[in-house]
């Protein structure tokens, strides 16, 4: 009865791993992560936000402004009081290897001007096929705002997928 109980630990065990093998499995991969640099474009229209990334990623994107809520008890204070905005954007990365595309939400802080967001990855393109899926993470704090238009707004931070 023993013999059989091993036997059978072992049979599951053994199509276990041949089902992954079959299946190719999932590589294991490690987090990928890049610092970013955006600049507003003032320029009526998408996209909202351009910039660069290096690291794991080397390229350029463009972010395009979904929607923004500020989210105030009523009534909303005026524009130079409001102290933080959420907002949905989504995020094309251009590399030399494929794209990048994910949708993100956000926050960003009018008093100490930081942004976080995440989102998943909802469309990729060669190398990075295998990223639609998974989590991108951004976070990092841009110059002053409100400025008046064509007033430089830059910022910086750093952009990673789980």
């Amino acid at each position: 009865m023993k013999k059989r109980f091993v036997n059978l630990i072992i049979s599951f065990l053994f199509l276990i791993v041949v089902a992954n093998l079959w299946s190719g499995g999932k590589p294991e991969t490690k987090a990928i992560r890049c610092d970013i640099s955006i600049s507003l474009n003032w320029d009526p229209g998408l996209p909202t936000w351009e910039g660069t990334i290096d690291g794991d990623i080397e390229g350029e994107f463009d972010i395009n402004n979904i929607g923004a809520n500020f989210d105030y008890p009523k009534p909303d204070p005026p524009e130079g009081e409001r102290i933080w905005e959420f907002y949905w954007e989504e995020w094309v990365i251009e590399t030399d290897e494929g794209t990048i595309t994910s949708i993100q939400a956000g926050v960003w802080s009018f008093k100490t001007f930081k942004f976080l967001s995440n989102g998943p990855v909802v469309d990729a393109t060669g190398k990075w096929e295998y990223l639609i899926g998974s989590t991108m993470y951004v976070s990092g704090v841009t110059t002053e705002f409100p400025v008046d238009p064509p007033t430089p707004l830059t910022g910086e931070g750093e952009m990673w997928i789980d």
